[in-house]
């Protein structure tokens, strides 16, 4: 026994014992309690329900059904629930039972630890307050960037058109200009600006795909 309290003792995590009766009640409780909750063990050793009473109102009924559960059906599982200390400053913690039973197999008491996952806690929900920031980020910077993209697209497809009906008319007064002028020309329009054109067409097509991808991504809520 006084291996097992060196041990309970020395260590971050709340250890306890809870006899089954009417009502149950702590035989053991570790000296991690103090520091994690802000309690005595002999506080708890007087009147047990000062545990639960620190237990956030929304989360009382499940930190009363882990008990229940493993007192009287042996249900051996483990939940994380909000302490609100005497302070008002609040913690989270996990709490796991395991049932004790008797030489007839019959359930007469419940172990318990408890672990300060606080940090655990504030550390997951800034992770998802960023992840959220990201996202939206992302969000306005997609709709931000289609939309020069559908103006280059449109812009370079007004081009191609008029190209079209420029070329003829150029073509036509071709045999009035100097041979170096006319080939320089007839490259131009039958080369340099259809390739351009094409080159801005394909860039704009994968840029497109990019931004439909990023936003693909955002909706999705995936880690980015």
């Amino acid at each position: 026994e006084e291996r097992f309290r060196q041990i309970t003792a020395a260590v971050q995590d709340v250890f306890w014992l809870i006899d089954k009766g009417d009502p149950p009640r702590f035989i053991y409780v570790s000296p991690a309690v103090e520091r994690m909750l802000g309690l005595k063990s002999q506080e708890l050793y007087d009147d047990p329900g000062v545990w639960t009473e620190l237990v956030h109102p929304d989360d009382r009924q499940i930190f009363s059904d882990l008990l229940h559960n493993c007192l009287c059906q042996g249900e051996e599982s483990g939940i994380e629930y909000r302490i609100i200390r005497r302070d008002r400053s609040m913690c989270w913690v996990w709490s796991r039972c395991f049932a004790i039973r008797d030489e007839r197999c019959e359930i007469y008491r419940a172990a318990g630890i408890t672990h300060d996952i606080t940090r655990r806690k504030l550390d997951q929900q800034e992770q998802e307050y960023l992840h959220e920031e990201i996202r939206e980020l992302v969000y306005i910077i997609s709709h931000d960037l289609r939309s020069p993209l559908v103006n280059i697209q449109g812009f370079s497809s007004e081009l191609k058109d008029s190209l079209a009906v420029v070329a003829p008319v150029v073509r036509q007064v071709l045999p009035e200009l100097p041979l170096e002028k006319r080939s320089e020309i007839e490259v131009a329009l039958t080369e340099d600006i259809p390739e351009a054109l094409e080159f801005i067409g394909l860039s704009v097509s994968r840029m497109d795909d990019l931004v439909k991808s990023i936003l693909k991504l955002s909706r999705s809520g995936h880690r980015i």
